[in-house]
């Protein structure tokens, strides 16, 4: 049988070879064998991870057995550096914020490599300017973990991973009070399923701190925009036919986008899905989508997703 190596799990974060790999022959499904069968052996799981987190992902499902699927939904870019000016003014004017309020791995990364920038590059210096400003660092589900991965702990992580249970963790806490100001880093986009996305999880996080008296500043941290590239057409396909084991959905983000690539087809008999986060849970509700039959509500780490539909198919067990 063919040996796994870490150059074949990097290749598999490819749409190409990801591809490859679910329509490969009995022969080459010797990739994923074992000495002991394992609960995702030859399971078909389609993940539409941004291509900055997929790798990860997809190494993990590997690692179990699985067979994964990429077919990437949304894109994360910079901003033109003309944009950046607020994002920049508002790093600049920390001690104005009592919280930061990170709510993604992507507004994360965004906010990190702006104001790492600003220390000439260095995120230590970053994280010295935050503990010197006294705000406090508020971050749910991805975005602590990413946080984490980036050396800086975050000062607030509620129970819930959601932003209205982070909203209600700093208004319950009496962190926020009137009159104080959240900094709350956002995408930007001219997708109309990424705004109501958006829009879905912002307004209530707003209002709930509008509630006390607090003021929160949206500033555009980043591009968020739906992908048609490197569509891996046999994840499409089925996807469309019925013919996987799961799909997972790490974001909102990600559902939004994926609804986009299939606008028009409104007969889908959906496989079991699997959401990583509150918010994502929500959406997949609000859009009709049935229940997710794994969730994963704190980090959206490869090996959690693992483990979460490890479970699922060895016990039949939903995780709500």
């Amino acid at each position: 049988s063919m040996r796994m190596t870490p150059r074949t799990l990097v290749v598999l974060a490819s749409a190409r070879a990801a591809a490859a790999l679910s329509t490969s022959s009995s022969s080459s499904a010797n990739i994923f064998s074992s000495t002991s069968a394992r609960p995702l052996d030859a399971k078909r799981v389609l993940f539409t991870a941004p291509r900055e987190y997929a790798p990860g992902l997809a190494s993990s499902l590997v690692r179990a057995g699985a067979r994964p699927l990429w077919l990437p939904t949304v894109h994360y870019s910079s901003l033109a550096e003309a944009d950046l000016t607020e994002l920049d003014d508002a790093a600049l004017r920390l001690t104005d914020y009592r919280v930061l309020a990170l709510t993604s791995a992507a507004a994360t990364d965004a906010f990190v490599l702006r104001g790492a920038r600003l220390g000439d590059g260095d995120v230590v210096a970053l994280r010295l300017m935050l503990q010197a400003s006294g705000v406090e660092v508020a971050a749910i589900g991805s975005a602590a973990s990413r946080l984490r991965e980036l050396g800086i702990q975050p000062t607030i992580v509620p129970l819930d991973h959601s932003a209205l249970g982070l909203a209600n963790a700093l208004a319950e806490l009496d962190i926020v009070k009137a009159d104080e100001r959240v900094l709350l880093p956002v995408p930007r986009s001219a997708s109309e399923g990424l705004l109501a996305a958006e829009r879905a999880w912002q307004q209530p996080f707003i209002e709930r701190l509008q509630g006390v008296g607090a003021y929160v500043e949206r500033v555009d941290a980043y591009e968020a925009a739906v992908t048609f590239d490197e569509v891996d057409d046999a994840g499409l396909q089925r996807l469309i036919d019925g013919d996987l084991d799961a799909l997972v959905l790490a974001s909102a983000f990600e559902l939004y986008g994926l609804l986009e690539r299939l606008r028009g087809l409104t007969k889908l008999t959906w496989p079991p899905i699997a959401a990583v986060g509150a918010d994502t849970i929500s959406a997949c509700a609000a859009c009709g989508l049935p229940m997710p039959a794994v969730s994963i509500e704190r980090g959206s780490d490869g090996h959690k997703v693992c483990d979460a539909l490890t479970e699922h198919f060895s016990e039949g067990k939903l995780l709500w």
